[in-house]
Formats: C-alpha cells, structure tokens, sequence
C-alpha cells in the first residue's frame, strides 16, 4: 500500500511536469463556466494512469486530456441546447390544442419565461393528452436535430483524435521496448562472441613430434 508521504511526493512530481507543460504548451482550452480544478483534475487522473515516461509522452497525455475535456463540453453543450430550445418543441406540443398558431407561440414563450400561469395550463395539456416532459423533450429534438447531428458529428471526429493519441503513446512504447530488446540483444551477443572466441588448435607437424 503506498504511504501518505509516497503519494504527496509523486503529486507534487506530477504537478511540476504540467505545470513546465503549461508554460510550453499555453493555458487550459477552457471557455465560460469552465473550472479550472476539474481540469486539472483529469489531468492529474490521465497522468496518473498513463505514467508517460518521457517528453514525448507527456505531450500526448495533454493531448488526450484536451480532446477528452472537449467531449465533455460537448456532450454537455447538447443537453444545454436542448433544454434552451424546450420552447420551440413545446410550442409544437401545443398546436393541435390552439386554433391559431399564435396561442401555441404565445404560451410557449410565457413558459420560456418561467410564468406560473403558463407553466400550469402547459402541465394541464400534458395530463389531460397523457403524455410528459419527454414527449416536449421529443418535439425538440425533431426541431432542432440538425444542430445535435453536427455536434454529434463533432463529438465523434473528436473521440477518433482522442483514440489516435492514445495509440501515438502505444505504438511509441511498442517501438522504444523493440529498440530496448535490440540493444540488448546485441549486447549480449557480443559479450558471448568476446567470451566464447573460437581458438584454432596448433598444426601438428613432423618436427613438433620429433
């Protein structure tokens, strides 16, 4: 089991590499809202598990880390897009119980803006069609499904470059280990060769017997 000290100092390692990484690379890809602890964080947690034992590596980590940290905000900038286009799925929801259009539009804003009126009547239409929220949730997403493809679409091509860094340090290990094993093959070659020289015995002639 590692020891309090132990785990302090390889921390405080950790955290003197990034922050040399920080001042090379530039700061966090952070935007509005971000904290910057939580990045950190995952920093720490990536370098942590990956251990990148040279400059090359460590490069590759903040990669990784920054790709990860982008699917994050993406994932998380498509709930928040739906929840601020509720509105518009709602206001589909609402048509077939207005006459005209407008009445759909009007309540739909109303509930955009939280109105205590509007939000009851909109609970009402729900329990009297038997339906709920996921059916609005449903609406929007019809609405505005061509936003939440590109940003799939985003989150994707992002994860293939998150992927491709991790194998950037696989095939990197793979190749400095195969160098390592050649190395050392040849080493221990020689030595043998050194070691076990072949000696060729002395001619036997006529005068030596003599």
């Amino acid at each position: 089991m590692t020891s309090a000290p132990q785990r302090t100092t390889k921390t405080s390692s950790l955290t003197k590499q990034q922050s040399y990484l920080n001042k090379l690379l530039g700061p966090y890809p952070l935007i509005m809202n971000e904290d910057p602890k939580n990045y950190k964080e995952l920093l720490l947690k990536f370098s942590e598990a990956v251990k990148p034992s040279d400059f090359l590596e460590e490069i590759w980590v903040r990669d990784i880390v920054d790709l990860e940290w982008e699917i994050l905000r993406l994932r998380r900038l498509k709930a928040s897009l739906m929840c601020a286009s509720a509105h518009k799925g709602l206001e589909n929801f609402l048509l077939p119980f207005f006459d005209y259009s407008s009445g759909a539009h009007s309540l739909a804003k109303k509930w955009a803006k939280r109105d205590p009126d509007a939000i009851s009547e909109v609970c009402k239409w729900l329990i009297t069609s038997g339906l709920t929220m996921d059916t609005v949730m449903a609406q929007t997403l019809s609405v505005i499904i061509n936003d939440i493809e590109r940003i799939d679409t985003m989150t994707m091509r992002t994860e293939m470059r998150r992927n491709a860094a991790v194998r950037e340090i696989e095939r990197h290990r793979f190749s400095l280990a195969e160098r390592l094993r050649l190395e050392s093959h040849n080493k221990v070659k020689q030595v043998e060769d050194a070691e076990f020289e072949v000696v060729k015995p002395a001619r036997i002639t006529a005068r030596n017997v003599a």
